[in-house]
């Protein structure tokens, strides 16, 4: 089965709005009118019609046999701006003593922090009947995400960031904020979330004190950490090519992760080929590339061969990727589904 990646288009809006009543992420509305407005965004940053800084880059992922779209994934190049901060917890240790009762204790507190510009990955999400399939399509997406970065470095800052999700109940409660955030605003959880997905988020630095908060205070299942989280598979996947846990969290109990492009593996061992037609299908391996034509991304997990700076390709695959011979496509010669550090066999 054949799965293509690319940017996404208007006529993709009935998908994105069928999978928006799927799921509680809160950068994914459930206003038809406002995922337009993303989709045109990222359109736009694309083609290159707004600054980078300010670029949303949409992709979805196509089962090529029905048309099928089945999964999306987005970078937000500037997440966070004078407008719209990202706010987020520190997690700080702090060691308290009494020299004459001979007590040391380590304690982690929580402090409020704000960024203005960071590139973030919003994690994947899939239609309910491709999620955990043994061919690992949420993977693909992000891998694919990566590639379209080493593509395009440019476009997004030094340092990615991304936030998993922490735990929700079935009713869709965040147990973190309830036990925390809900304390200092009177807001619950989903109130929240709907605030959130508006851009109404300086409530947060106006009403959330700026003194540490001390993590003890709250139940033992209410702490966070970069181990609780509602998608362990998301975790291992970042832990898998080279992010790291930033001692930090959303303010919805989500540990935050962060890597440099130089030392993200899908960027660090891609390289840009020449393409070149074979006639039979190559026989080297197979390997995640990306291609960009027109304001548009396309990109996949395809069979190729390379000889010095060419890549060999077979005719179904530089058309499905609309690639001539002589065009440069970006290759990175790793077995997404099996990767532990290791490239494929030439």
């Amino acid at each position: 089965m054949t799965f293509l990646c690319r940017s996404i288009r208007e006529s993709d809006i009935d998908f994105l709005y069928r999978l928006a009543q799927q799921i509680s992420m809160i950068r994914l509305p459930r206003d038809k009118r406002e995922l337009i407005k993303i989709i045109q965004k990222s359109i736009e940053s694309f083609s290159a019609d707004i600054p980078p800084e300010d670029g949303v880059y949409v992709f979805v992922l196509e089962n090529m046999l029905n048309r099928e779209i089945i999964g999306t994934i987005r970078i937000d190049a500037g997440f966070g701006s004078k407008e719209h901060p990202y706010y987020f917890f520190d997690v700080i240790e702090k060691e308290h003593t009494d020299e004459d009762l001979g007590i040391r204790i380590k304690h982690k507190v929580l402090k409020l922090n704000v960024n203005r510009n960071i590139s973030v990955l919003n994690t994947v999400m899939l239609n309910a009947e491709y999620r955990k399939r043994s061919d690992k399509l949420g993977k693909l997406l992000v891998f694919l995400s990566f590639v379209y970065m080493g593509l395009c470095p440019d476009k997004c800052t030094n340092q990615i960031q991304v936030s998993l999700e922490a735990p929700v109940t079935d009713k869709g409660i965040n147990p973190f904020w309830n036990a925390l955030g809900k304390n200092f605003t009177g807001l619950d959880s989903k109130d929240t979330y709907n605030l959130f997905k508006q851009n109404k988020r300086d409530f947060i630095w106006n009403i959330f004190p700026k003194e540490d908060i001390y993590i003890c205070l709250l139940a033992p299942e209410n702490h966070p950490s970069s181990e609780r989280v509602r998608n362990l598979a998301m975790k291992h996947i970042l832990d898998d090519i080279g992010f790291q846990y930033l001692n930090r969290t959303d303010v919805f109990g989500g540990p935050i992760f962060g890597a440099y492009q130089k030392d993200i593996s899908v960027i660090k061992k891609g390289t840009v080929y020449k393409v070149d037609h074979t006639e039979s299908e190559p026989s080297q391996g197979t390997a995640l590339m990306g291609f960009m034509k027109d304001g548009c991304f396309r990109g996949g997990y395809f069979p190729f061969r390379s000889v010095s700076q060419t890549a060999f390709l077979s005719g179904s695959t530089k058309k499905l990727l609309g690639l001539n011979n002589g065009d440069s496509v970006y290759v990175c010669p790793i077995d997404y589904t099996k990767y532990r550090g290791q490239t494929c066999k030439n």
